[in-house]
């Protein structure tokens, strides 16, 4: 994980990253609170990563996300998201990589949804991908490839953008090509010394996003 992290600071060295942990989310949330004492770290990571993306906006990254090459390009997009696999029909929209402004109107919705239908003991990926293309479904259309959904006002990409291959593929890098940002390696390794999860703050003069900074990355 640590590798990918610094493959991270390499790509985007102007970047502040910050350490998301129990330490500075809220005590008070009862979701949290009960993923953390049930070990349920994945579900914890659910939580904190709609609550730092709702309350500071920014990027949130898995820490099995290895960056090829800069994020630059997604900067104008007030919230982006990408497929997981090629199929619209399922539940085909992960937040393993998620950008977002702070307070964007998806990512509310998404942390409502969290707190008003889990409990911090479901399957994680009721509370992961399910639960966003879930809630993305709610109001637009989805169909696969580069779409902007002008109803959330959020820019969907292809799988092999931030993800590169499906769950159980076997990575093959000649098989990147120009248009792959990063890969998902999909380690889902949920042990006690993995609780910390990354969020990362962009401040930088230049870039903006509708007026205001954009904070980057978990």
């Amino acid at each position: 994980m640590k590798r990918y992290i610094k493959g991270w600071e390499k790509h985007h060295p102007k970047f502040q990253f910050i350490k998301w942990t129990e330490q500075n989310c809220p005590s008070d949330s009862l979701y949290l609170n009960t993923a953390l004492k049930n070990r349920k770290w994945a579900n914890a990571s659910n939580f904190i990563r709609l609550y730092a993306l709702r309350h500071q906006g920014g990027i949130y990254l898995d820490t099995d996300i290895e960056i090829l090459k800069p994020f630059d390009p997604f900067m104008e997009y007030p919230c982006f998201l990408g497929f997981e696999n090629r199929n619209a029909e399922t539940d085909c929209i992960n937040n393993a990589v998620v950008g977002a402004i702070k307070g964007h109107l998806f990512i509310d919705s998404c942390y409502k949804e969290l707190l008003n239908n889990f409990d911090g003991l479901e399957m994680a990926n009721l509370s992961s991908p399910v639960l966003t293309t879930k809630v993305l479904k709610s109001k637009s259309h989805v169909e696969y490839g580069k779409t902007f959904l002008k109803e959330w006002d959020l820019q969907l990409f292809p799988l092999e953008t931030f993800y590169a291959f499906e769950y159980g593929e076997k990575v093959n890098r000649k098989r990147i090509g120009e248009d792959t940002f990063s890969i998902h390696h999909y380690m889902a390794s949920w042990h006690p010394r993995d609780r910390k999860k990354w969020f990362r703050k962009l401040k930088s003069r230049a870039v903006q996003l509708r007026s205001q900074l954009l904070n980057l990355f978990k």
